[in-house]
Formats: structure tokens, C-alpha cells, sequence
């Protein structure tokens, strides 16, 4: 090679890097272990609500005073958090937390800590928005923190669910 010229050898072999990096990362998205935690670490959101929410009844000091079932009501609840809280937790997993897996996952840099973070910030953000887009003239009360909470549940629990049980070689 002479003096002024330029490898494209080494330039080929870097695009083609990238370019199985790119493929390796978009393809990852339909592996099982990926599609399993889309699924199901949103479910994590409306249990943690519910039993923050049952925390924060057992020690409340105040008594009802109508006859309403409490076990009763305590359970329709955590059905309509689950059917309400739910779709909210799946499109911020698929917007958010998937997108993020793949690039933590591509860099290899410590995934819990920033799927949990980046959880918490969203479902911060995310449920007093929602609860007042519910109700926007009410006062839905929740625990503090119940979003931030929840948020960083399922930021953990799809971690869990998407990490490989067996380390690769390189």
C-alpha cells in the first residue's frame, strides 16, 4: 500500500460490525425471553399499587361507617387497577422499557439499575397524569411515590424476565 492511500479493508469490516450489531439488536426483539417480559412485567404495576394501597388502609386509623363488604371492595379494586393500570404499564413498557433493553443490552452496561431508574422516572411521570385524566374534576389519593414505585417494579421484574440464564462467551 502506498503512502496516501486509505484501507477500505478495515472500513468494511467496522460497517459490517455495526451492521450486525444493528440486525443482532432489532432482532432480539422477538426472542421469547423479550416477548415474555413485554407481557408480563407490566402486570407488576397495578400489584404494587394494590398492595401499597392495602398497606396504607391497615394503617389508616379511620373506620367506615357504612356497610360495605371491605373484602369485597378490596378486591374489585385490585380488579379495576389491573384492568385499568394495566394497558397504561404495557404501552410505556413497549414505548420505553423495550427500546431501552435492546440498547442496554447492545452496550452491555449494568441493566437492572438503569431499567429500574428509567421505571421509576416513567411511572413517576405516567400516573398522575393518567389518575387525572381519569377523574379530571376528582381526587383519586395514592400512597406517595405509588407511580415511581410501581414504574420501577416493572422496570425490575422485565429485567428478571429478559436477562439470559446463560452468559455467552464474548
Amino acid at each position: 500500500m502506498g503512502g496516501g492511500e486509505l484501507d477500505t479493508s478495515l472500513l468494511c469490516l467496522s460497517e459490517d460490525r455495526a451492521a450486525y450489531r444493528y440486525y443482532n439488536a432489532m432482532s432480539t426483539v422477538a426472542r421469547p425471553r423479550r416477548i415474555r417480559a413485554t407481557l408480563v412485567a407490566p402486570m407488576a404495576a397495578p400489584v404494587v399499587v394494590w398492595i401499597g394501597l392495602l398497606a396504607t388502609a391497615i394503617a389508616s386509623t379511620h373506620q367506615a361507617n357504612d356497610q360495605t363488604d371491605p373484602v369485597a371492595g378490596f378486591l374489585f379494586l385490585g380488579f379495576a387497577l389491573f384492568v385499568f393500570g394495566y394497558p397504561v404499564a404495557l404501552t410505556a413498557t413497549i414505548a420505553i422499557l423495550l427500546p431501552v433493553s435492546i440498547l442496554v443490552e447492545r452496550y452491555r452496561v449494568v441493566a437492572w439499575s438503569i431499567l429500574a431508574a428509567i421505571g421509576a422516572i416513567v411511572g413517576g411521570l405516567i400516573m398522575p397524569a393518567y389518575l387525572h385524566w381519569l377523574v379530571p374534576r376528582g381526587n383519586i389519593r395514592m400512597w406517595p411515590g405509588a407511580g415511581a414505585v410501581a414504574g420501577a417494579a416493572v422496570g425490575l421484574l422485565f429485567w428478571r424476565l429478559n436477562r439470559r440464564t446463560t452468559h455467552p462467551e464474548n
